[in-house]
């Protein structure tokens, strides 16, 4: 959070912290409160979400492809 308020007019922030709270509940069923709390506080100005459309290709760093829509809808319910 320190790094994102320090470049706050230079970034482009592919993770914030409600995508950090979505994969941790996928991943481990729970996220410390404060994730939620402070994602929830932190305003961008855009969002850029993009569909599931675009066919797989595993690049051996993604994973949980048959998950690509729950997490679009998750975001989406998020923003």
């Amino acid at each position: 959070m320190a790094a994102e308020d320090a470049l706050v007019r230079q970034i482009f922030c592919d993770t914030d912290l409600i995508t950090t709270k979505i994969w941790s509940d996928v991943l481990f069923g729970q996220c410390p409160q404060w994730t939620e709390d402070e994602g929830n506080r932190r305003q961008y100005d855009l969002y850029l979400l993009l569909n599931v459309d675009v066919p797989w290709v595993d690049d051996s760093q993604r994973f949980l492809y048959n998950y690509r829509e729950e997490f679009r809808d998750r975001s989406v319910f998020k923003l």
